[in-house]
């Protein structure tokens, strides 16, 4: 069966909805209207009338689209959204789903520090068994080292990587070499993981989220 959205006044964008689709969106804590006016930017900048949730979009059209929704992204900024891109293509498909899309926005404008966490510790669990080890922990010293280094202007590459270390070690609370989900989320939360790994201007575009009017320009 299908279903429409219209009690709340919701009509075109996604058009006709399964339960499941409409639940997934509500649980995202999307409106109606939101759902409509960022599925009209996804379609303004792929040129197309209308779009579903299994609607992709590749590297130019996504960047269409994320410059309209969060206008205080800046080229020339610390942010580069080729990585931002490939951060919320989480199948590795070369392309971003609208699903993925939604979901990905409603983690990091709508989520608490506990939902941020959690998506975060899944990037980094390539294997999906709910623990980080081995090349794992590496990956993650590594992104860590690098967005303190631009967090703080200045921050040497040794103090970096000792400050990196040194936020692995406390997040590992019963010390043997291996992380779990919830010691991540638990001292994560303790430590301030989210600010360290996403860094000062990601949090500050994250913020400049608005809901899309007119279309979205690909240049």
């Amino acid at each position: 069966s299908r279903l429409i959205l219209e009690e709340e006044g919701y009509q075109g964008g996604f058009g006709a909805m399964s339960k499941v689709e409409s639940k997934e969106l509500k649980d995202m804590g999307f409106s109606a209207k939101e759902i409509k006016a960022l599925s009209k930017c996804v379609a303004d900048a792929k040129g197309a009338k209308t779009v579903d949730g299994n609607t992709t979009m590749n590297l130019q059209e996504f960047t269409a689209f994320f410059k309209r929704v969060f206008p205080s992204y800046k080229d020339e900024g610390g942010l580069d959204i080729e990585n931002i891109f490939l951060n919320v293509d989480r199948d590795k498909s070369g392309t971003v789903e609208v699903r993925e899309m939604m979901l990905w926005i409603s983690i990091y404008i709508k989520g608490d520090d506990q939902t941020k966490l959690s998506n975060m510790f899944s990037s980094f669990d390539l294997d999906d068994n709910g623990v980080l080890e081995g090349d794992e922990i590496g990956n993650l010293l590594d992104l860590l080292k690098i967005a303190l280094q631009e967090n703080e202007q200045g921050k040497s590459e040794k103090d970096a990587v000792k400050e990196a270390a040194d936020l692995v070690r406390r997040i590992d609370s019963n010390k043997n070499g291996r992380v779990t989900k919830e010691e991540w989320c638990t001292i994560g939360k303790e430590v301030g993981l989210v600010k360290a790994l996403l860094g000062a201007e990601f949090l500050k575009v994250m913020d400049s989220y608005e809901l899309p009017e007119g279309k979205c320009v690909i240049s």
